[in-house]
C-alpha cells in the first residue's frame, strides 16, 4: 500500500480550506422579537438569532419601517455598549443578538408606537442580500431592582 507525503496531504487539506472559504453563506433568521425600552420612551431593543449554515457574512445595516425612526448595530466592548457599524457573520456559526449583549437597537420612534404596534426590519448582509423581519412591539421587560436578599 502507498502511502501519501508530507506534501500531497498539506495539498489536499489547503484545496479543502479554500474550497470551505468559497462557500456561499446560507442565512437564516429565527426566534425574532422587538421589546420596548423599559427605560427611555421611543426604543426598543430587536433580539434575534441569524443561523448561517454556509460560508461567512458580514451584517452591514438595519432598517425599520417605522417613520423618522433609525436602527443601528450596538456590542458590548469589555464593560461597555458601543454602536457599531457592522456585525461578522461567522461561517456555520449562529450570532445571537439580545438584550445584554449584542443587539439591534430602534431609535427615534414616534409617541404612537405602542406595545402591540407592528415592526418591520430589514437585514442588510455584504452577500446574502437583504432578510426581511416581521415583529410585534412588546411590552418592555420589567426592571429588577437588587432588593438585598429580601
Amino acid at each position: 500500500m502507498q502511502t501519501m507525503s508530507k506534501t500531497g496531504m498539506v495539498l489536499i487539506i489547503l484545496i479543502l480550506l479554500a474550497a470551505c472559504q468559497n462557500t456561499p453563506p446560507a442565512v437564516g433568521i429565527e426566534g425574532a422579537k422587538a421589546e420596548m425600552s423599559p427605560a427611555i420612551v421611543g426604543e426598543a431593543i430587536v433580539s434575534l438569532k441569524i443561523v448561517n449554515q454556509g460560508g461567512a457574512d458580514v451584517l452591514t445595516g438595519v432598517r425599520t419601517n417605522l417613520a423618522g425612526s433609525t436602527a443601528s448595530f450596538h456590542m458590548m466592548q469589555g464593560p461597555r455598549m458601543v454602536t457599531v457599524d457592522t456585525m461578522p457573520v461567522p461561517a456555520r456559526e449562529t450570532l445571537d443578538l439580545k438584550l445584554g449583549g449584542s443587539h439591534i437597537m430602534i431609535e427615534h420612534m414616534a409617541r404612537a408606537v405602542k406595545e402591540g404596534s407592528p415592526l418591520s426590519i430589514t437585514l442588510v448582509f455584504k452577500k446574502s442580500g437583504e432578510k426581511q423581519v416581521q415583529l410585534t412591539l412588546q411590552k418592555a421587560p420589567s426592571l429588577r431592582m437588587n432588593q438585598g436578599g429580601r
